[in-house]
């Protein structure tokens, strides 16, 4: 730290405004994304962001010189949050063991919980991503994030002798975390005659490709 011409010490002191702005940030953030799902991106203006979280318009401005800034601030944090829930979300332990299926119906259970929970932001990423080239480089990014862990669950299963060989588990993971997305979206949002007889057929499609063979032999156990 240093010490200025009165005693007190730089350092200290320029803890404060930076913890101010980081709370200043959450607040737009926060409204916004209140905003964006109620309102929708195009029929929200940063002075209703600013209102919202009850900022001075100028330090909305400071913050997030542009509205597309929060929009893509929150596409980053999305992708940390959703990454990091899916990862603590299934049992590691028992997909690459003894019980897969198991586990693979456990996680899209709950993946289903939250995404009838958050399911209404996405959509807005989505939307923007279809009108937006950054917004859309932005959003591919993120779902890239998303899918590592499938990835990484796919080598760790690989390794097992567990999952069928795969020559692109990157590729493989992309069509699996997409096909959960998508089928999640469209059971949140339009619904289905039984939700949990969707999901048992999602965990069968899902099991049966990456496992092949030992997917059916499970299920006549």
């Amino acid at each position: 730290m240093t010490a200025t011409r009165n005693g007190t010490h730089a350092g200290r002191g320029s803890r404060k405004p930076q913890a101010r702005g980081l709370a200043t940030r959450a607040k737009l953030l926060r409204a916004a994304e209140w905003l964006f799902v109620r309102h929708g991106y195009a029929g929200t203006s940063r002075a209703d962001i600013a209102r919202r979280a009850g900022v001075a318009l100028s330090s909305a401005y400071h913050h997030f010189p542009d509205k597309q800034d929060l929009l893509l601030e929150l596409i980053d944090r999305w992708a940390e949050q959703r990454s990091f829930a899916q990862r603590t979300r299934i049992d590691l332990e028992r997909a690459t063991s003894g019980d897969p299926r198991a586990a693979t119906r456990q996680y899209l259970a709950r993946s289903f919980e939250d995404h009838q929970k958050g399911r209404s932001l996405q959509r807005v990423f989505v939307g923007e991503a279809d009108r937006n080239a950054r917004v859309r480089r932005r959003y591919a990014e993120a779902q890239r994030r998303v899918t590592g862990w499938v990835r990484d669950l796919l080598e760790i299963g690989m390794e097992r002798g567990l999952v069928v060989p795969i020559a692109s588990t990157e590729s493989a993971a992309f069509l699996i975390q997409s096909l959960i997305e998508n089928a999640l979206t469209d059971l949140s949002g339009r619904g289905a005659p039984d939700a949990e007889t969707t999901l048992d057929e999602l965990t069968e499609l899902i099991c049966s490709y990456v496992f092949g063979a030992q997917a059916g032999k499970q299920k006549r156990r």
